[in-house]
C-alpha cells in the first residue's frame, strides 16, 4: 500500500477494532498534515521565512541570489535580512526566453514555486543553470491526492489567465 494511502474498516472483532482504530488515527494525523499545509499556503509570509531558514546550511553573507519568481520579493527581503546575502529579485513574466543576466551572475539561483507557471521548465532550468555559479535551489510543491490536484490546476489556469499566456 502507499505510504499516503490509508484504508478504514470498520469490523466486530476486537483485534479488527483495533487495527482500525490505528486506521482511523492514520486518517487522523493525514488530515492534520493537510490541513497546516493548507495553513502554510495561506500564509505566504510564515511559508516564505521557513523556507528562508531552511536555506542557513546553503547560504552565507555576502552571497548573490536571484530569485526567479520573486512575487512580491518576501522570501529575498528574509535571506537579506537573515543571512545577509545580496538578493535580486526576476519575474517570469519579465522574461520570455532567458533571464537577463549574463553567465554565472549569481552565487544561488531560488525558484520557489515557480517551474509549474513556466511554458517550459527545462529551458527555465538550463537559464537558471546558466547564470548560477554555484547552485539552484528548488522549492516547488507537488500536491498529493485529487483535491490538491485539482486546487494546482485551477491555480495555474488562473495564473495563465491573468498574465495572458
Amino acid at each position: 500500500m502507499h505510504a499516503n494511502a490509508r484504508r478504514v474498516t470498520f469490523t466486530m472483532s476486537l483485534s479488527q477494532s483495533l487495527c482500525s482504530e490505528f486506521a482511523v488515527l492514520g486518517l487522523a494525523e493525514m488530515f492534520l498534515r493537510r490541513l497546516t499545509e493548507a495553513q502554510l499556503f495561506m500564509q505566504p509570509a510564515v511559508r516564505l521565512r521557513e523556507q528562508a531558514q531552511a536555506l542557513a546550511d546553503y547560504v552565507r553573507p555576502g552571497d548573490t541570489v536571484l530569485e526567479v519568481g520573486c512575487g512580491t520579493g518576501l522570501l529575498s527581503t528574509h535571506l537579506r535580512d537573515m543571512y545577509g546575502v545580496v538578493p535580486q529579485g526576476v519575474d517570469l513574466k519579465d522574461f520570455r526566453e532567458s533571464i537577463p543576466f549574463p553567465d554565472n551572475s549569481f552565487d544561488h539561483v531560488v525558484l520557489n514555486g515557480v517551474l509549474h507557471h513556466s511554458h517550459d521548465p527545462v529551458r527555465l532550468a538550463a537559464e537558471c543553470d546558466r547564470v548560477a555559479r554555484r547552485r539552484i535551489i528548488v522549492f516547488e510543491d507537488m500536491p498529493d491526492g485529487l483535491v490538491g490536484k485539482i486546487a494546482l490546476q485551477a491555480h495555474v489556469q488562473a495564473f495563465a489567465h491573468h498574465h495572458r499566456y
